[in-house]
């Protein structure tokens, strides 16, 4: 199960570990996002998701809600603009966003040190409880795709453009369509 931020502490927190994953904020980040840097937007997109989860989970009276209000129009803005949606409240800490456009994130569970980069889609077959479980420290490539509830164990790599329609296990690298398991890891 995902922890949710419920303080300022777990915000913080969260915070650190997804800019640890994303390699770190220097005196040049404001500069690189100016100048149209892409890890700088993906940063700030996961800034925006961090705080729109903290005034969702936390109940401030009227200063909360305001602000829940104007993080998710600030969220749904970023979505719209650099082409990534991810649900809030499903990825743990330590989100990494390798490259922008074509992603689109509505899992059930998304574990902590998820990776992602451009054309993946985690999501649901028809019902809204058919969505995917990620584990930890998973990672999607290029175009991959999970659908359905799926569920795919801890450190395992997903390949590019494969589609992940059954169960993949621990620290297994899987590829192809439909997926299949090319090489367990140790």
């Amino acid at each position: 199960m995902v922890n949710k931020i419920n303080s300022r502490s777990d915000l913080k927190f969260f915070l650190k570990e997804d800019i640890k994953h994303m390699g770190g904020v220097s005196f040049f980040t404001l500069f690189r996002w100016i100048w149209g840097d892409e890890n700088a937007r993906m940063l700030l997109y996961i800034w925006v998701l961090r705080h729109l989860e903290y005034y969702t989970n936390v109940k401030i009276p009227v200063i909360g809600s305001v602000m829940r209000i104007f993080f998710e129009v600030w969220h749904r803005r970023q979505s719209y603009k650099y082409g990534v949606y991810i649900e809030k409240n499903i990825c743990g800490y330590g989100l990494r966003i390798v490259h922008i456009g074509g992603i689109h994130v509505n899992a059930n569970v998304v574990g902590n040190y998820f990776s992602i980069t451009q054309g993946c889609v985690l999501g649901n077959k028809k019902y809204k409880e058919d969505r995917p479980f990620i584990g930890n420290n998973v990672k999607f490539t290029l175009g991959a795709k999970a659908i359905g509830g799926v569920h795919i164990g801890d450190n395992s790599i997903i390949c590019p453009n494969s589609v992940v329609i059954k169960d993949i296990p621990e620290n297994c690298i899987a590829s192809g369509v439909p997926v299949c398991i090319i090489k367990k890891r140790l």
